[in-house]
């Protein structure tokens, strides 16, 4: 995700992995890393960002999150799915990927930045929001309920440290689905009238590195809701439309 917000090159940047070690018999390290390579030399593969080539299947890295821990599929994009598919013989994408544009201005480094979440959950006090901030963040992401819900107590705290400068971003812990401003009562509706943004598709863990980018830049709290309004649109082009990259014969 934080290579994806910088990456300018038409070039793809692919990551891959194993689920099991490379001295395991049924490894899938050596199979995964070829597909990467494989997806890398991939004409294209141009133009669509920084990839993920793992079990078989092609995602964007934004949107995507590990889904289970042994499965040798174990990465996946719940709502948009993969954008392409590895063969024995060819890479094939068959949607095209349509980039957010952030605004994020050159490259920044998170790593002294503070930005932490909060997960929330029926009868969630305060406490922890106000430790976080206490002890530096410059921005929370909430870890909500449904469709980014949350309740009075949490909805006082955003308000005081969102009029303190501090950015609240309102993620969910739910797998599928946009944040969407819809209940009261503690719900989204609250949480974005006493300054919080949504964090729409992106779950907890991508919204952090998001926010943690933008904070890094210093740029304005209306340049950092822009941002996140910005959603990667994808589309699906029909099986005719496909395109397809022989794989090279050294692989």
């Amino acid at each position: 995700m934080l290579v994806d917000l910088f990456h300018r090159d038409p070039r793809p940047v692919v990551f891959t992995g194993a689920q099991r070690s490379w001295d395991d018999p049924h490894t899938d390290a050596t199979r995964n890393l070829r597909d990467a390579v494989a997806v890398a030399a991939a004409t294209s593969a141009r133009d669509l960002g920084v990839l993920i080539a793992f079990g078989g299947v092609v995602h964007a890295a934004t949107g995507t999150r590990k889904v289970h821990n042994s499965a040798l599929e174990a990465f996946f994009d719940v709502d948009n799915g993969p954008v392409g598919i590895i063969g024995d013989s060819a890479v094939r994408f068959h949607t095209k990927i349509h980039r957010a544009e952030r605004g994020l201005p050159g490259f920044a480094t998170i790593g002294g930045v503070r930005v932490d979440t909060v997960a929330l959950y029926p009868g969630a006090d305060r406490v922890a929001v106000d430790a976080y901030v206490a002890a530096g963040a410059r921005g929370i992401v909430l870890q909500a309920t449904g469709s980014g819900n949350a309740n009075r107590e949490i909805v006082s705290a955003v308000a005081e440290h969102t009029a303190a400068g501090v950015a609240v971003v309102v993620s969910t812990r739910v797998s599928a689905g946009p944040v969407r401003a819809v209940y009261g009562g503690g719900g989204a509706v609250d949480l974005v009238r006493n300054g919080a943004l949504l964090a729409d598709d992106l779950r907890p863990s991508q919204a952090r590195i998001l926010l943690a980018a933008l904070v890094a830049t210093e740029v304005s709290r209306e340049h950092i809701a822009r941002a996140f309004a910005a959603r990667a649109h994808r589309y699906t082009d029909t099986a005719d439309d496909t395109v397809t990259d022989a794989r090279p014969g050294a692989l």
